[in-house]
């Protein structure tokens, strides 16, 4: 099959009536997404090392004659290295034997806090404002983050790098009206900002509100699936792409977390950034799927508003930025105070 040269597959069990005469067989190809269920029993459990009746067989591709070189280095590139799950998933033929778990660790977003530069102020970068909009809706908290973005890409030379400079809003007692005309001033005070917000629940609001303003938005659709194929073959949709390029990017260093807020702002972060559980899809593929917001509320993990934000600038929507006219000029200090502002006023309500 030319799946077993592409992706690896497994045999696994279809229904045990077929086996009513000694010369059938049963054969169905997939991948281990899971770690339970009949699927994995038949390679465990039932499988005939441990005494069961199931022949289990494991494909790699990185034993292919038909897999290339090259091809085995971009899956390891895109899916994070050959230790990540999608890598043992998609290449070797393995399970997921730590399916359920999140996607960073707090070590990983505490390397992300460590200051140091990786825009310079000569490159061609952007300005983004990214905001997801709380007041209810299975979220606490009104945020707005302002980046400094360069690179489209997810590895390689053109991979996007990003420095988080503030987070100039993080509340949850400001309404739709005000929260919108916040978002319209702070857009005003930086140079070329592309500005994205979400548009879901009341956020479709604060986004008429925006643009009856005369200020572009980007409109952010969690749940709709991604336009590239590479990507809808990949994330059950926008919101599992956004989050794991974001996570991809923390890990390869290409990400700095911002540097001028409190203790408290940066426990948060922390906090919501090491509680972001997964899974992947048992249906269409092999796909990443963020747990829903119900299903973290009853674990009693709240939203992860300041990670959504921040996952906004991964979004295909965030593919196209114009330069900053302080990147033009060769300068960066003058946006990082102008994005601080008066820092009082700012983070009154956090």
């Amino acid at each position: 099959m030319a799946i077993a040269a592409l992706q690896s597959m497994h045999c696994l069990l279809v229904a045990p009536a077929t086996q009513t005469q000694a010369g059938n067989r049963t054969l169905l190809a997939s991948q281990g997404v899971r770690n339970a269920g009949r699927f994995y029993e038949t390679h465990h459990n039932l499988s005939k090392t441990n005494g069961g009746s199931w022949d289990n067989l494991r494909f790699s591709s990185e034993r292919s004659p038909f897999v290339t070189l090259q091809w085995l280095k971009d899956r390891e590139d895109e899916t994070g290295g050959k230790d990540s799950t999608e890598y043992k998933i998609r290449v070797r033929g393995l399970f997921a034997e730590d399916s359920g778990s999140n996607l960073l660790s707090r070590a990983e977003l505490e390397r992300a806090f460590e200051p140091r530069k990786i825009i310079q102020d000569d490159e061609p970068y952007g300005i983004f404002v990214l905001a997801d909009v709380g007041l209810g809706e299975y979220r606490d908290e009104s945020v707005a983050v302002v980046a400094k973005v360069i690179g489209y890409g997810d590895f390689g030379d053109d991979a996007r790098r990003v420095e988080f400079i503030e987070i100039p809003y993080c509340t949850n007692s400001k309404n739709e009206i005000i929260f919108a005309g916040d978002l319209v001033n702070l857009v005003g005070k930086l140079s070329n900002a592309t500005l994205l917000v979400d548009n879901g629940g009341v956020g479709a609001t604060v986004n008429k509100l925006i643009e009856a303003s005369g200020v572009p938005v980007v409109r952010v659709n969690w749940g709709k699936p991604c336009f590239k194929k590479e990507y809808q073959d990949r994330f059950y949709n926008r919101w599992a792409c956004a989050m794991v390029r974001f996570r991809d990017a923390v890990r390869s260093g290409r990400v700095v977390l911002p540097q001028n807020i409190d203790r408290k702002l940066r426990e948060k972060i922390l906090l919501q950034g090491a509680r972001l559980p997964y899974h992947f899809a048992e249906a269409g593929g092999l796909k990443y799927v963020m747990e829903k917001k119900e299903e973290m509320r009853k674990q009693g993990i709240k939203s992860p508003d300041i990670i959504d934000a921040m996952s906004f600038v991964f979004l295909e929507d965030a593919t196209s930025y114009m330069v900053s006219a302080d990147a033009e000029a060769g300068g960066g200090g003058s946006i990082a105070a102008t994005a601080q502002g008066k820092v009082d006023d700012m983070f009154a309500d956090i």
